[in-house]
C-alpha cells in the first residue's frame, strides 16, 4: 500500500525530491534517445549493459511529458496540436501494470529493446481520442514486449526459437494487457498464427495510440521495485 501512495503522491504533486526539476519541460540540448539506437540484442547479458548504459547515461525519451509549472499539470507533446493532458491516474495505472510485469519476469528493463511501449485500445462503443482514452476505466493497455531481441533463429514462422531458456520465456510472455484500472490485472496473451507471437487486436476495442516509456536515472515518473527506484519518462514517439 505504501509503495502505491508514494507512486500516488509523486503523479500529483511532483513537489518533493527534486521532481520538478527534472520534470520541466526538455530543453533543445538534452540528449535523447529513440528506436534507431537499438540493434538487435543477442543476449540478456547484452541487454543487462545497454540497460545500464542508457539508464545512467543522461538520454531521456524525444518529446517527453513534463510538468507545467504553472499550474502543475502533466503534459505530453503532440505535433501537429496542442499538448495531451495526461490524467494523474494513468500514471498510477502504467506504473503499477510496469511493477508487475518486473515482478512476474514478463519484462526486465524499461527500454524499447525489452519493455518500452504499450497500445492503449478504446471500447468500440466509445469515440475517445488519446487524451480521453487515457482517462477511461475501460481502455485496455496492450504492452509487446522482447520487441528487439532474438528470439528465432530466422525472421518468419520458419525460423525456431533460440535454446535460451530466459528468451524462450520472454517469447511466450511478450504480450500482456491490463486494464487502466488502479488494480488492473496483468494477462498474458499469445497469437499462435504469427511468426513472433505478436498480438495486435483486442477483441471489443480499436487502438488509439502508443505510449512509450523509458527508462532514465533523470526521468520524470518513479516507481518503486524491491526497495530501489526506477524513474522513466514517457511519450507518443519513439
Amino acid at each position: 500500500m505504501g509503495e502505491k501512495i508514494n507512486i500516488l503522491v509523486l503523479a500529483l504533486s511532483f513537489v518533493s525530491q527534486g521532481a520538478m526539476a527534472i520534470c520541466s519541460p526538455a530543453k533543445s540540448d538534452e540528449p535523447v534517445t529513440d528506436k534507431s539506437d537499438w540493434g538487435i540484442v543477442e543476449t540478456a547479458k547484452e541487454a543487462k549493459t545497454l540497460w545500464e548504459q542508457l539508464y545512467l547515461g543522461g538520454k531521456r525519451l524525444r518529446n517527453r511529458a513534463f510538468v507545467e509549472a504553472s499550474t502543475n499539470k502533466i503534459l505530453l507533446p503532440s505535433s501537429p496540436g496542442a499538448p495531451i493532458l495526461v490524467d494523474p491516474q494513468f500514471i498510477l495505472n502504467l506504473s503499477g501494470h510496469i511493477h508487475q510485469a518486473l515482478t512476474k519476469s514478463y519484462g526486465e528493463h524499461l527500454f524499447y529493446p525489452d519493455m518500452g511501449h504499450a497500445h492503449l485500445f478504446r471500447p468500440e462503443k466509445k469515440e475517445l481520442d488519446l487524451q480521453e482514452a487515457m482517462k477511461d476505466h475501460e481502455t485496455k493497455i496492450l504492452y509487446h514486449t522482447a520487441e528487439l531481441y532474438r528470439l528465432r533463429d530466422k525472421i518468419g514462422k520458419k525460423g525456431k526459437l533460440v535454446l535460451d531458456e530466459w528468451f524462450q520465456w520472454r517469447y511466450y510472455s511478450r504480450n500482456f494487457v491490463g486494464e487502466n484500472a488502479p488494480k488492473g490485472e496483468l494477462s498474458v496473451l499469445l497469437n499462435r498464427s504469427g511468426g513472433y507471437n505478436t498480438v495486435r487486436s483486442l477483441f471489443g476495442h480499436r487502438q488509439v495510440g502508443t505510449i512509450y516509456f523509458s527508462g532514465s536515472a533523470q526521468g520524470c515518473f518513479d516507481l518503486n521495485r524491491d526497495g530501489k527506484s526506477i524513474r522513466y519518462d514517457i511519450s507518443i514517439r519513439p
